[in-house]
């Protein structure tokens, strides 16, 4: 199960929880919380795990990048993984993502920037905006001829770390309101 569909699932089951009737002649077994408290808690713990994962994708590859050169008949190649933590915007990410399990803790409605301005870091890296895409270039010294190229692909961490990140503004949908409410009032 994909972590997306995971989300989904997770989703689909608070709202059915949130639907369900409170019909008392109609015994129903469920595994759905008994009352308020519990159904908190559960969102809660979500959320710390959400934290947890966008804290752990941090130090995961999020760019591969493969190295070539050649010159006068000779070359070679490198291949790398930079994690999160080399990468523009990684190590803050890394700190907005402690900010936001401690945010949660103490149901502060700021948990909820915290995912948005991870969810940014990791569109913005994603689209090369902090990082570099990549180059090629060739040459000819005393009429040996020799060419470099450097290429860089995303690598699964920053995926992680992404839809982490959504996941954590999804779920966090309390705080979406009372945030964006605290802008509204004048």
């Amino acid at each position: 199960m994909t972590f997306q569909k995971l989300c989904l699932y997770l989703w689909l089951k608070l709202k059915t929880m949130e639907n369900q009737s409170g019909d008392t002649n109609q015994k129903v077994e469920t595994n759905a919380p008994q009352n308020q408290n519990e159904a908190i808690d559960r969102n809660t713990q979500i959320l710390y795990v959400l934290a947890v994962v966008m804290l752990i994708s941090v130090f995961l590859p999020w760019l591969s990048s493969n190295t070539i050169a050649n010159f006068g008949g000779y070359g070679g190649s490198v291949s790398i993984a930079i994690d999160g933590t080399k990468v523009s915007g990684g190590f803050i990410g890394a700190i907005l993502s402690l900010l936001a399990a401690f945010f949660v803790f103490k149901q502060l409605p700021w948990s909820v920037a915290c995912g948005i301005i991870n969810l940014g870091i990791g569109v913005l890296v994603y689209f090369d905006k902090l990082s570099v895409a990549g180059a090629t270039g060739s040459f000819d010294y005393a009429g040996v001829g020799g060419s470099a190229s450097i290429h860089i692909d995303k690598g699964y961490g920053l995926y992680l770390f992404i839809a982490a990140s959504a996941a954590f503004v999804f779920m966090d949908k309390n705080n979406i309101n009372h945030f964006i409410g605290s802008f509204n009032k004048k």
